[in-house]
């Protein structure tokens, strides 16, 4: 008998504080902020929002971004040009390659700075790094932990409209770049929404107890309605 392969149709993007879930609903969108990554030996920050593609069964797995998760449709993700990121480790040829596509592109592109296709082929070679992540990454408190188990998915900024990444040295001459300190006390979201969802984009809203429950029937009521709340939920 044939077996029907495990489909995961949710993003579930989570956070530890219930004060962070209620602002997401009631603005019903998302804001990006710097997260702190690795890319080969070079540490990095990413304005981004991240999601991740498990089971709604796994999402205890969710447990080091927080209690609380809002799982939307992957269909709401594709059509946001959000995208699967590429696990692999230090040192590989994955990520190599990219650093080397990235440092050839940034060399030609400051020696031909006015060149709209070589500033083009530089934003494209960052834009691509930005999907990279390694499959072991290390917590503020130093343990390893599976980043592959969550099966990552991320809205990232193109980065020819916004200092999108920021590498800690620069990638060509290895000095100490002053953006990423700058950036270091922003653990905030930005200002602006940059994800919008509809109430039907919502599959699952994950919280800890009955009273928050009536919260957060109560403040999607106040911004799609009770009717299509109440509809929603019987769907």
């Amino acid at each position: 008998m044939t077996q029907k392969l495990k489909k995961t149709s949710t993003l579930f993007h989570s956070t530890k504080k219930y004060e962070h879930l209620k602002n997401i609903l009631k603005e019903s969108g998302f804001k990006a902020s710097y997260a702190d990554e690795k890319i080969e030996s070079h540490e990095v920050k990413i304005l981004m929002v991240s999601f991740s593609n498990v089971a709604l069964f796994e999402a205890k797995s969710q447990i080091n971004y927080g209690e609380y998760a809002l799982g939307l449709t992957k269909e709401w993700g594709i059509k946001n040009e959000l995208e699967p990121v590429i696990y692999t480790y230090e040192n590989s040829i994955t990520g190599n390659t990219f650093m080397e596509n990235v440092h050839i592109s940034g060399t030609i592109a400051t020696l031909y700075p006015h060149t709209a296709d070589c500033r083009m082929l530089l934003d494209n070679s960052i834009n691509n790094l930005q999907y990279l992540k390694q499959y072991i990454v290390k917590k503020r408190n130093g343990k390893e932990f599976i980043a592959y188990n969550d099966r990552e998915w991320r809205y990232v900024h193109k980065h020819d409209k916004y200092n999108s990444l920021i590498f800690k040295d620069n990638f060509l001459n290895g000095n100490p770049n002053p953006d990423y300190k700058k950036h270091e006390p922003f653990i905030k979201p930005y200002t602006n929404i940059v994800l919008n969802f509809d109430l039907e984009d919502i599959k699952f809203i994950i919280i800890k107890n009955k009273n928050q429950k009536k919260t957060i029937v109560a403040i999607l009521s106040k911004r799609f309605s009770k009717e299509k709340v109440f509809n929603q939920i019987i769907n």
